[in-house]
């Protein structure tokens, strides 16, 4: 197989292996009836910062299986690739902006693109998709809270008075 093919394969499997990692959890807090778990929450806190957990462990568990897809006895000299922290930073702080809002988001814009750099730089960091991830959800994350911080602020101002 080529590279190509095994990234593509190795994405869809750690999305999958998330989704449903991601549904046995909610059967989980479901079936023990967890009272601080609300739909609000549960879809906040899913969609935008489980998940990225969940796909970044899926992803690592899954790296050695898509190294023996992508390399046979011919390609064994190649170098190793290290995941870039920041990359990961990136995306799980972009994440957690939809639960903090602002903070997370600038922080996880900031190491999104210092990760990006970096493994442009680097031929030995991988990480870069995390980082653009990170970067996506980290703007989306802003503009989600300047939306709700405006929305906020124009119901106070029509009660107020």
């Amino acid at each position: 197989m080529t590279s190509r093919t095994v990234a593509i394969l190795h994405g869809m499997a750690a999305t999958i292996l998330a989704v449903g990692l991601l549904f046995a959890s909610a059967a989980t807090a479901d079936e023990l009836r967890l009272p601080f778990i609300h739909s609000w929450a549960l879809m906040h806190g899913s969609i935008f910062f489980v998940f990225p957990v969940y796909f970044l462990l899926s992803h690592v568990a899954l790296r050695p299986v898509a190294r023996r897809l992508q390399g046979g006895p011919h390609q064994a000299s190649v170098p190793t690739q290290h995941i870039s922290l920041l990359a990961i930073s990136s995306l799980l702080l972009s994440g957690s902006g939809f639960l903090i809002p602002f903070v997370g988001s600038v922080l996880g814009i900031a190491t999104g693109h210092i990760a990006r750099r970096r493994c442009r730089a680097n031929a030995e960091l991988s990480g870069s998709g995390f980082a653009v991830a990170g970067l996506v959800l980290g703007y989306l994350g802003l503009a989600y809270s300047f939306y709700a911080f405006g929305m906020v602020s124009w119901v106070a101002s029509r009660h107020s008075s």
